[in-house]
């Protein structure tokens, strides 16, 4: 696949189903779908980059592209 969109078509196609549409994120695109047995998967797409540091607290502080 060459994008979170394209995936998302792919998992339809294949009998299942899409939970949360496509949305964009600092470091790319994310879906999260259900296949056809109904297994909740996250796909995320990196086409901006990696989150590289965190804090203390574990919350992301960086983006590296």
């Amino acid at each position: 696949m060459d994008s979170v969109d394209d995936a998302a078509d792919a998992v339809r196609a294949a009998g299942g189903r899409v939970i949360v549409e496509p949305f964009e994120t600092p470091v790319g695109r994310v879906v999260v779908v259900a296949d056809a047995f109904d297994n909740a998967l996250v796909l995320l797409g990196l086409s901006k980059g990696r989150y590289t540091t965190t804090d203390d607290d574990g919350a992301v502080t960086g983006v590296a592209k």
